[in-house]
This record gives structure tokens, C-alpha cells and sequence, in this order.
């Protein structure tokens, strides 16, 4: 968009409209053929939360 390659910005904006959505899937187990189940935001959120809060206590911990 800086260089205002205006035409090349939709080719590619329509480009990937074609290619879906992404949907984080897990299993428990690929080997025991356990079903599928897609992640929740949520869940992701959540974990974000306990990354940030264990750093923060690895650098307290450092003091």
C-alpha cells in the first residue's frame, strides 16, 4: 500500500480470499485414532495468559 501498488494489492486480497480460513485442529492421539477437535479462541487466549504470566515470574525470579 506504501507504494500504491493499488491493482497488485487486490490481485492479492482476492487471492486470498480463495484460500479459506484457518482452523486449528488437535487429536489426542494420531496413532490410537482419536477424533478431532478444533481449538477455541479461547483456549489460545488462555494460554497466552499463562505464557505472559510465567515470564514475568522467571524474571522476578532472576532479580
Amino acid at each position: 500500500m506504501k507504494k500504491h501498488q493499488f491493482e497488485e494489492f487486490e490481485r492479492l486480497s482476492d487471492e486470498i480470499e480463495t484460500l479459506g480460513n484457518f482452523v486449528p485442529w488437535m487429536t489426542h492421539s494420531f496413532g490410537e485414532k482419536s477424533p478431532q477437535a478444533v481449538f477455541h479462541a479461547q483456549i489460545i487466549a488462555d494460554w497466552n495468559t499463562v505464557v505472559q504470566i510465567s515470564e514475568h515470574f522467571v524474571e522476578e525470579l532472576n532479580k
